[in-house]
């Protein structure tokens, strides 16, 4: 398995985890948690309200993270269809 194979399998699996209903309820659930935590908590409490600022961020990252990896994996595909056209029109010339 080439590169770009590798990374587009990397793609689809980012694909399946994002498109995931329990992932995505995983989610939405967290932050809706982090947020009414951050609402609630006392005027005095900074370092807790900054921890779940944290919580929030880390969340956002990891969606950010898999976002990329699943384009990544969509431009690998890309690649991977234009080196089959070449090869395909390359073998071609060859005749």
């Amino acid at each position: 398995m080439n590169t770009y194979e590798k990374e587009r399998a990397r793609g689809l699996n980012a694909q399946r985890i994002l498109d995931d209903d329990l992932y995505k309820e995983s989610f939405v659930y967290l932050r809706d948690l982090y947020f009414s935590e951050w609402e609630n908590s006392p005027a005095r409490d900074s370092e807790g309200r900054e921890g779940i600022w944290m919580a929030i961020k880390v969340l956002s990252t990891v969606e950010n993270h898999l976002s990329t990896i699943m384009e990544t994996g969509k431009l690998a595909d890309r690649q991977i269809e234009e080196l089959s056209k070449e090869a395909f029109v390359n073998r071609g010339a060859a005749k």
